[in-house]
């Protein structure tokens, strides 16, 4: 458990917090100011002693397709090319058909991607084509811990498959 100090390029420094509750390690980001990240931490520290501690952090209990259909409508529709955004929809189709339309984002594991891994590998799958598919379920976990939909990230310590590169040759044209 602790304190420290995160630098920022635009403004000033911002003091953060770090504490283990119920077997996990977590951080959070207070303020500019030192005092008040103790005062935070204190509290904290309390509230898991006395076995009050309930994670700040709530996730909401959202399936996995209707995520998959608000990512695509409020982030990859807006901020992506449209290529990058037909890719997105192609492998959302693939994701869903793999996770299911019902099934609780939050019940995703690590070892459910792996199975994916495999699975993929096994129907003949092109390892760019994986690669693509597991980076956009990781890119949509990632965004949708940002809006709090969920509390962790099954994508994260899963590698992606190795690739050869791509032979490229330039004619004399």
């Amino acid at each position: 458990m602790g304190l420290y100090k995160r630098s920022n390029k635009d403004g000033p420094a911002t003091w953060c917090i770090q504490y283990f509750a119920n077997g996990k390690r977590l951080r959070e980001a207070i303020g500019p100011s030192k005092r008040e990240a103790e005062i935070v931490l204190g509290k904290r520290k309390t509230a898991i002693r006395e076995g009050k501690f309930f994670d700040i952090r709530k996730e909401t209990n959202i399936a996995f397709g209707p995520l998959c259909d608000r990512y695509l409508k409020e982030h990859a529709a807006l901020h992506k090319k449209p290529r990058s955004y037909l890719r997105n929809e192609a492998s959302t189709k693939v994701l869903k058909a793999f996770f299911g339309e019902t099934t609780p984002a939050k019940q995703i594991q690590p070892a459910d991607v792996s199975r994916f891994l495999v699975q993929r590998k096994e129907q003949g799958r092109s390892p760019y084509t994986i690669n693509a598919e597991v980076a956009h379920l990781s890119h949509l976990f990632t965004w949708a811990g940002k809006l709090g939909l969920v509390g962790h990230h099954p994508v994260k310590g899963i590698g992606y498959l190795k690739v050869k590169p791509k032979e490229r040759y330039l004619s004399r044209e």
